[in-house]
C-alpha cells in the first residue's frame, strides 16, 4: 500500500446531516467549525444540508442533527465534544 493510500484510510470521515429550521444545527456548525479549526485530528468534514442535497442519505439517518465518523452512525443530535473526540480515535471503519 503506497502512502497516498495510508494517509486516506488514516483520515476521518466526519458527516453531518443539518437542515433549516433545526433547533440543534446551529449548534452543529459550532462544532464542526470547532473541529476544523482545532486540527488535532485528521479529518474531512462535510455539512450536507438536506434541503440542498438528499441524494446519499444513510439508511439510519432519522433525526437532524446527525453526526457520522467514516459511515457509521456516532450521534442523533450534537454529540458532546467528548463522544466526537472518542469516535475520531477509534480505529477506522472500513467504508466499503
Amino acid at each position: 500500500m503506497d502512502s497516498t493510500a495510508r494517509d486516506s484510510q488514516r483520515i476521518k470521515q466526519v458527516s453531518v446531516y443539518l437542515a433549516p429550521g433545526c433547533m440543534g444545527c446551529e449548534r452543529a456548525c459550532e462544532l464542526v467549525e470547532e473541529l476544523r479549526s482545532a486540527r488535532v485530528f485528521d479529518t474531512s468534514v462535510r455539512v450536507i444540508d438536506l434541503s440542498a442535497d438528499s441524494s446519499e442519505l444513510p439508511v439510519d439517518l432519522i433525526a437532524i442533527p446527525s453526526w457520522y465518523v467514516n459511515g457509521k452512525l456516532i450521534s442523533l443530535g450534537n454529540p458532546s465534544i467528548e463522544q466526537l473526540c472518542e469516535a475520531l480515535l477509534e480505529d477506522p471503519v472500513d467504508q466499503s
